[in-house]
C-alpha cells in the first residue's frame, strides 16, 4: 500500500468503483458498510428488477504511482 493511504480508504475507493460500474448498468446499489462499520461478509448489495446480488469487494494498491487493482465477487 502506498504511504499515506489506509487500508480502509483503499477499500472504500474499491467499493465506490464497483458501485459506479453497477449503477452505470442500471442496478440499484447499497453499501452494508454505511450502516455496519466494516461489515464482515459482504460490502454491497445490488438489485435490478427481480435480480438481487450480494457483493464482496477487495481493493488493493500495489504500486507507488497509485495504480491498483479491484476485484469483486458476487453471490
Amino acid at each position: 500500500m502506498t504511504q499515506g493511504k489506509s487500508a480502509q480508504s483503499v477499500g472504500r475507493i474499491g467499493e465506490l468503483s464497483v458501485e459506479l460500474e453497477l449503477t452505470g448498468r442500471d442496478w440499484l446499489v447499497g453499501n452494508f458498510n454505511s450502516n455496519i462499520q466494516n461489515a464482515a461478509v459482504y460490502d454491497l448489495f445490488a438489485v435490478k428488477k427481480n435480480n438481487k446480488k450480494l457483493i464482496r469487494v477487495k481493493a488493493y494498491s500495489l504500486f507507488k504511482n497509485d495504480h491498483g487493482t479491484i476485484q469483486y465477487a458476487v453471490k
